[in-house]
Parts: C-alpha cells; structure tokens; sequence
C-alpha cells in the first residue's frame, strides 16, 4: 500500500511525456498539410499557364461510348458534333476555313431538321447572307420553312409541303416592297400562283401567272397606286393583253383624259388590236366603241351627261354614214350619210309623233321632177284648153 504514491507519480509523469509527443506530432501534422498545399497551389498555378494542344478532341459517358467531339479535319474546318446516348449525332457546329459558320440539328433517324448559316462577304453564292430553316421528316423530300437574308437587307420566307414543292413565299426588298407569292402543286391540272405586294408609298399590286418548271406566263394583274387610281389587265396564254381596265377615283385629276371619275375598259384580238372600249367620264358622259381587225372605228355609242343618245356606223375610211339619235325633248331620228357626208335619207318623229322624211335625189334627179312638173302643168293646160273648145263648140 506504502507504494502506490510512487506509482500515481510515474503514471502522471509518462501522460505528461505523452501529452508533448502529441503536440509536438500536431505540429508536424499541420506543417505537413500546409507544404502539401503550397505545393497543390503551386502546382495548380504551374498548369493554367499551359496550352493543351489537339487536333481531336473526344469526350465519352461513363460506358465509354462518344458524347461529344471537337476537331480540325484536312481541310482547315473546326467541327463540333454532339451525340444521344445511342451515340446518334444531334448537333453539329462547323466553322469552315473559308468563314462559313454552320449549324445542324438531327433527330434519332439522322434527318436534318434545323439548320442555320452565316457566309461571308466574299463567299460566292451568298455573300453575306444569313439562313435558318425547320424541316420535316421526310428525307427525299424535304419540307417545311426557310429563313434568309442577304447583305442588301433582302429577307425572304418560304414554305415547303411534303412532297418538297414550294408553296409560299414572302419577301421584304430593299425598297421597301413587300411581296407574298402563292404556288399551286406542280400536279394541278393549271400550275398557278398568286403574287401580293406592297410599296412604301401604299401602291398595292396584285398578279396572277400560269408556272412550268421556271418560265412564268403572266394571266393577270391589277393594282391600286397611292393616289387610288386603280389598274387591271388580263392576258392570254401566250401573255398577250386581252383587256385592259383603269378606274380613276374623283378629284384626282384635274386635266386631261383622266379627269375625276374616268372609267374604261378596252378588249383587245389575239393579235393585239383594240376592238371595244367602254368609257364612262367624271362629267356623267359615257361611250362605246367598236373597231374592226386594222383597229379602224365602225361602230360608236354616245350617251351625253344631258341624256342624249347617238348612235353611229363609219365606213373603212373614218365617214359616218349612219347617224341615229334619241333626244331627252322625246325627238329621235335617222339619218343615211353620203361619202361626202351630207344627208342622203333622213325620217325624224317628233314629240307630238309626227314625222317627217327626207330623201336626197341630187340635182340631175330634181331638174327632172321639176321639168315633169312644168310638163305636167303644160299639160294640164292643154288639157283644161281642150274641154274649154269642147264645151263652147257644144254651145
């Protein structure tokens, strides 16, 4: 029992001992961990100062299967592709070597169905245009809608269907025209489009064409300008105009043939002669007229503002050699014309509904009448002569 003091004192002892041990360790163990630090910091530091070179460069899932490479192939052109998990490209970024910049997106059949594009000023084609595009899922045939612009700030539309036929189109020019065009299938019994524009001064154009392959045939075209004078004209399958019509609204002209109000339409042959022209005038007054195949005036109709009516026939020469009128006093006549323009036969019925004729039988003809009238006269004298002797020899 006398001994334990002198064991609780060498036990204390030894834990002191143990105690210095384990600070001094600590700080060995610290020292340690800072050197290694500086070191991992130095080492870091000695890494971003470094250039990792490649010409290809694969990045790959846990599998081991390529999700994304980067590379620059023979040509000069850095290419990015990026695949699903089957390993099937979904994006492909290209810059070429000449400034192209690409885009492509596929869907798991490999089938482009977006892309875009950037070209350079200097590329051949298209200088300086940008494109973007969503296609559909037919590969043969591809359908959907492009996107454009080019350099001169020109955007454009168009709209593909499934069989890969252009349908619709829609551009904005540098101008500031504005123009829609609408396609018909190439299978329609007539390939047809229609073409809508604008201008920036409000003009508005309509046009309507037969299509083969790229030859364009014009049927039809109609517009309205900024001052609203309205334009029509319709062509045959050769593009020969066939008729022609011009409206002028009122108060737009002050002058001329075009005072306000005008109207006419025109029908042309086959060969491009005017044979009728209907007017109607901003005073109230309309007319018809009729030509023959040389484009020479035969036939004319006249209605004045007044509400008299004339109606007249020219020969091959220009002379009116029929002339009938219908007046608003209830008169109407008929008159036949000679070649020298003088009124050969004429009846006129008036308003009280007589009538009278006249007939131009020419000198020759008169001097003749009038001595078969004097003769007549003599006659007739002889004639009251003779029973006068009769009558007193009776006596």
């Amino acid at each position: 029992m006398a001994e334990r003091p002198q064991d609780l004192s060498a036990i204390v002892n030894r834990l002191h001992t143990l105690e210095c041990q384990n600070r001094r360790m600590k700080v060995i163990g610290l020292t340690a961990v800072l050197l290694v630090g500086c070191a991992a910091l130095m080492g870091a530091e000695s890494v971003r100062g470094k250039v990792l070179e490649a010409q290809k460069i694969v990045l790959k899932n846990a599998d081991g299967k390529p999700r994304c490479s980067i590379e620059v192939d023979d040509k000069g052109n850095v290419l990015q592709t990026m695949a699903d998990a089957k390993g099937n490209p979904r994006i492909r970024l290209m810059v070429e070597a000449e400034g192209t910049a690409r885009l492509r997106m596929f869907d798991e059949k490999g089938i482009v169905r977006v892309y875009a594009a950037t070209f350079p000023d200097q590329h051949k084609e298209y200088p300086g245009s940008g494109t973007l595009g969503v296609a559909g899922p037919q590969k043969d045939k591809p359908s959907g809608l492009h996107l454009a612009t080019d350099k001169d700030g020109i955007a454009f539309q168009e709209l593909y269907d499934t069989n890969g036929e252009r349908r619709g189109e829609f551009s904005i020019y540098k101008e500031g025209w504005a123009v829609l065009r609408l396609y018909a299938p190439e299978k329609a019994a007539q390939s047809n489009y229609i073409a809508l524009g604008t201008a920036t001064d409000g003009t508005a154009v309509q046009e309507i064409a037969t299509t083969k392959g790229e030859k364009k045939v014009r049927r039809f075209i109609s517009s309205v300008d900024c001052r609203g004078i309205g334009f029509h004209c319709m062509y045959d399958e050769n593009e020969k105009m066939r008729v022609q019509g011009l409206v002028v609204p009122k108060g737009t002209e002050k002058t001329g043939i075009a005072a306000d109000g005008y109207a006419s339409q025109a029908v042309f042959d086959n060969r491009g002669t005017i044979r009728v022209d209907t007017t109607t005038y901003g005073d109230g007054q309309c007319s018809t007229d009729h030509r023959d195949a040389l484009g020479r005036l035969r036939l004319s109709t006249i209605i004045q503002r007044d509400g008299n009516a004339f109606h007249k026939h020219l020969d091959t020469n220009g002379q009116v050699r029929v002339y009938a009128g219908t007046y608003t006093n209830g008169q109407s006549g008929l008159a036949f014309l000679g070649k020298s323009g003088g009124s050969k036969v004429s009846t006129m019925v008036k308003s009280d509904d007589s009538v009278s004729h006249y007939v131009d039988k020419g000198a020759g003809t008169q001097a003749w009448e009038a001595y078969k009238n004097v003769k007549d006269v003599i006659q007739l004298g002889q004639d009251a002569k003779y029973i006068y002797d009769l009558l007193k020899k009776k006596q």
